[in-house]
């Protein structure tokens, strides 16, 4: 009679959890926020190189910088990493060697400074900016005399250099398509560099600070009720719920907290009850796994199979039933034993009272890339 009460309880639980989940759903968004972090189809084909090796390391660089930029924790920065400190040397070593000190002085300072620039630890990377060169012409017809190289920081590096013949050899020789002028020669070799580098900086001033700030807001908002009021998840908890929520956190893209969460061999510490134990082992304080569990944190309301161990003179060990949680922080339990000694139990979860709140945001940051 106990057995058959259970099971039917424990469909009756997992009944209303699945109409519970539908009408959550239909309450939500049709589809979550998200940023793209992706380029545009055709946009690095535009981009006509021979520097191949460094503009596949700035659409790498672009790609990590996207996805790192939500900022939702309040000492989160985007994070210098090797990878962009390696691109960002490689491209100074390009840029100097296209343009050598010999035949256009001021440009190793320049370099210098954008160099300086991106690697600071006190960048936000608010301000990025590309070298820019610009002709300057003068005469009757206008030629392009000089090019002017510019870097908008906060000095505002800015050099000038005369176009000779010198510099037009120089510039030809870096090129396959000769050009007449050396105004010309130099624009289209600084061309290379400027279309190799220009990926690492684009999807962050296009995606993040040009389209999308609502959006960006939207997400902080969403992150920080999550890590505020979710249940605490481990890691293979965290990987169970990307998995079945796919699309959403395996993408290259930022993307809001799941609006569930799954929970997979979930360990725990509850406090069990067992009426018909003998005096003095009633209650005791039990080992318990969530088998599989569901939690629709928003709503403060989730459903597990859970079993219960502890090893008693005169009672099972083992014992498994359903466990109801509340609130995200409480969660009360019904376990069934095949000697008809059930118990219930109840369980405070001590991660969410002593854990760092800031990891379920880190956990689910790692699936964004």
């Amino acid at each position: 009679m106990m057995s058959n009460l259970y099971f039917v309880s424990i469909a009756i639980i997992f009944s209303f959890s699945s109409n519970f989940a539908v009408a959550s759903e239909r309450e939500s968004d049709s589809a979550p926020t998200t940023v793209n972090c992706r380029y545009d189809k055709g946009y690095i084909d535009k981009l006509k190189t021979p520097l191949k090796d460094l503009q596949s390391l700035a659409v790498e660089v672009g790609q990590q910088i996207c996805v790192s930029s939500l900022n939702v924790l309040p000492n989160e920065s985007i994070p210098i990493s090797k990878q962009l400190n390696s691109f960002a040397a490689q491209a100074k070593k390009e840029l100097d060697g296209l343009f050598p000190t010999i035949q256009f002085d001021g440009m190793s300072s320049i370099s210098e400074d954008w160099y300086q620039m991106v690697t600071s630890e006190n960048n936000d990377y608010r301000n990025f900016s590309l070298i820019e060169a610009t002709p300057i012409t003068s005469g009757v017809p206008p030629r392009a005399k000089e090019i002017e190289f510019k870097l908008y920081s906060d000095s505002q590096s800015l050099v000038t250099i005369e176009m000779g013949e010198e510099q037009k050899k120089h510039c030809n020789s870096e090129n396959s398509t000769k050009n007449t002028t050396s105004a010309g020669a130099c624009l289209s070799t600084f061309d290379q560099w400027r279309y190799a580098v220009s990926p690492f900086q684009a999807l962050y001033t296009d995606r993040i600070l040009k389209d999308n700030g609502k959006k960006i807001s939207k997400l902080q908002s969403q992150w920080k009720r999550f890590v505020e009021e979710s249940r605490y998840q481990t890691e293979l908890d965290v990987w169970a719920t990307t998995v079945w929520y796919g699309d959403q956190f395996q993408q290259l893209q930022l993307s809001g907290p799941p609006s569930s969460q799954l929970f997979l061999l979930h360990p725990m510490l509850v406090f069990e009850h067992l009426p018909d134990a003998e005096k003095g082992e009633r209650d005791d304080v039990s080992i318990a796994v969530e088998w599989f569990g569901v939690n629709w944190w928003t709503k403060g309301f989730g459903v597990s199979v859970t079993s219960v161990y502890n090893d008693r003179k005169d009672q099972p060990a083992v014992g498994t039933g359903a466990t109801i949680h509340i609130k995200n922080k409480y969660s009360v339990g019904y376990v069934y034993r095949n000697n008809g000694d059930d118990s219930i139990f109840f369980n405070l979860d001590l991660m969410e009272w002593l854990g760092d709140k800031e990891n379920k945001y880190k956990k689910y940051k790692a699936y964004f890339n």
